[in-house]
Parts: structure tokens; sequence; C-alpha cells
């Protein structure tokens, strides 16, 4: 029995997780609770997936195909969709959530969260947002070094004052550097009311696992353990405030991070 509904639960979420085929699971998930848990008590701690064509940890780990020993994995499904509660020993338990990566045919770095769908990449920008709505998703513009400048920041810009109907969100990460100013992209959803969320965006290096959980953010709203994925829906569609907490990286760990990056893509 996991308990009832929370009407005031307060959350802390990473919006932006990647669980890589190189990461032990162990290890991951430690850093995600631990990461998450020194970002304040909450009654609810949850991970909200992003994951690229190429990976599917969240479906290996609800069908059981990712173990580790220690680490438990329980699926619930709800109205909304597949929700899997994840612990370690005697840590806090862990909802992770689906979501998917994609990059539109702009170049602009899309998320489409609580789904677990394959969606078609190098959309026009309009129709990945149409795709991901389409599917049952909620679509988030994702901050990426570079990808919201000079032409691209023109796409973003526009897409966030002429959205149409429907939801979308903004989601700041890690390898934004601690002290850089806040993008104009950011400052302009905020001003229009959309939510800006905050995730740790691990790359697919080794190491790279303990920034799981290290940036996320909080907010108060209702959680019921039976639908943990309507919870987080309605929490993203209503007129909710998401407060960031954590930490980015400094200027030098974000440059060797994409540095090593790129040299690993040779």
């Amino acid at each position: 029995m996991i308990g009832g509904v929370i009407a005031a639960a307060r959350w802390t979420v990473d919006a932006h997780v990647h669980l890589y085929g190189r990461f032990g699971l162990a290890e991951w998930f430690g850093s995600l609770s631990r990461n998450l848990a020194a970002c304040g008590r909450s009654d609810v701690y949850a991970a909200i997936f992003a994951e690229r064509r190429d990976c599917h940890a969240f479906a290996e780990l609800s069908g059981g195909k990712l173990r580790a020993d220690g680490v438990t994995v329980h699926p619930v499904s709800g109205a909304g969709g597949m929700a899997l509660r994840v612990r370690r020993d005697n840590d806090d338990p862990v909802w992770l959530l689906p979501g998917r990566q994609l990059v539109t045919a702009e170049g602009v770095e899309m998320l489409a969260w609580l789904i677990d769908t394959d969606l078609p990449g190098r959309l026009p920008v309009d129709e990945a947002v149409a795709a991901i709505r389409a599917a049952g998703g909620i679509p988030a513009v994702n901050w990426a070094p570079g990808k919201w400048w000079f032409r691209r920041g023109a796409i973003v810009k526009r897409l966030l004052e002429h959205a149409g109907p429907g939801p979308l969100c903004l989601c700041d990460t890690t390898l934004r550097p601690a002290g850089w100013p806040e993008p104009a992209m950011m400052l302009l959803g905020s001003q229009k009311g959309l939510p800006v969320l905050a995730g740790s965006d691990s790359l697919p290096l080794r190491g790279e696992d303990k920034y799981a959980g290290l940036y996320a953010s909080v907010t108060t709203g209702s959680f019921d353990p039976a639908d943990p994925v309507n919870s987080m829906r309605k929490l993203l569609t209503g007129s909710t405030r998401f407060d960031r907490v954590g930490r980015r990286n400094g200027f030098r760990e974000a440059f060797k991070r994409l540095a090593c990056l790129a040299v690993s893509r040779g």
C-alpha cells in the first residue's frame, strides 16, 4: 500500500534525466535520490525522462529488463499512463515518469514530457509541438548551448509568442553555467506564464550519472500515488509556480563536459 492522495504535496522534480547504457543503475539512482533529497525535504521526489530514439530505459525498467541489486522498481499504471516507483535500500523513493527528446528540422531541442512514444525527428518546430500534443505529451523547449541564439533564437521566440492552444513549457539544465544571465527566452516564457523547469541533462559519458537530480524544480500541488503521471500533468498545465533549486555547473565544469562529449563523438 503506497498511500492516499496528498492535497498539498511538496514536489521536487528533475525534468530532464537520462539513464544511458554506460551508467550503472544502482549508481545512477543513488545519485538521483541523494541529489534530489539535498534540494530539501519533499513529499514527492520525481524525475522525467528525456530519452532519445535509441534509448528506452523507461521501458526496460518497467519490463524488468534493467535491474540492480538493492533497487526495487514498482510500476504503477494510472489513467494518465505508466509511472515507476523506484527505491534503493533505505533511500527515499523516486517516481520516474516517461518522456522523450527530439530535435526539430531547425535544430531546436524539444522534450516530450509524460509519454514514452517515439516521435519523428527533424519535423519543423510547429509540427513537432503538434505531434507531441497529439500523442498526449507536454512539449518543452530545452535550453542547450548555442541553440537559442541567432536564427534558432528567433524561431524559439516565435514559438513562445504564437504557440497556439495547448500546453508549452521550457527547461533549463546544468549545462547553462552558473552566473550565466537568465536567457531572454526564459524571461519571455515566464512573462507569458509558461512553466520553466530545471533538469540535470546528463551526457552519454562515463561518470555523468553523478549529475542526476543535481538541478531540479520544487512546487506544491496535489499528488495521487495511484496516478502520478496525471498528477504531474495537472501541475504542468495549471497555474503552478515552479522554483528552480540545486545547482548548475560552473563555466569550467560545463565546458569540460561539452569538450569531452565532442571528443567522444570524434
